[in-house]
């Protein structure tokens, strides 16, 4: 398995989904100091949460798949997606999460968001990435 190179792409794929969730998370927030309507930014971005998980994410594990042997390293592709793909998440979310959050207002919820997105952004990496490497594994036999 190509471990650097994509841990390289889960890492990237992470970071701009943990920038997004942040973005989504803090909404109103943000609406508000941008003056834009919160229904047209909320679908937006709803559309765009989409596309990075888990179409980009399923992408990202159907490339892997082919630099990787499924079969025999499913449980190190999972591993290695869940872990860089939830850590990068998190890289990505707190700085975000605190650029957006007014001075003064940071709460220990914030904290405690940031964990909880860890743990789902990670599984959702793991399953989502080993299903792509799966079906490419399954289409190049």
């Amino acid at each position: 398995m190509q471990t650097r190179q994509i841990g390289l792409a889960v890492a990237l794929v992470g970071l701009v989904i943990g920038v997004v969730t942040a973005v989504q998370q803090f909404l109103p927030v943000v609406a508000h100091r941008n003056a834009v309507p919160l229904g047209a930014l909320a679908m937006g971005m709803g559309v765009v949460s989409f596309l990075l998980s888990p179409v980009v994410v399923f992408l990202t594990g159907y490339w892997a798949g082919g630099r990787a042997d499924i079969a025999a390293e499913y449980k190190s592709f999972a591993a290695l997606f869940g872990l860089v793909g939830g850590v990068a998440a998190l890289v990505g979310f707190v700085p975000a999460a605190i650029a957006i959050v007014p001075a003064g207002e940071f709460e220990l919820r914030l904290v405690g968001s940031g964990l909880y997105n860890v743990i789902v952004r990670g599984v959702d990496f793991a399953i989502t990435g080993l299903a792509g490497g799966a079906v490419a594994h399954l289409r190049g036999t």
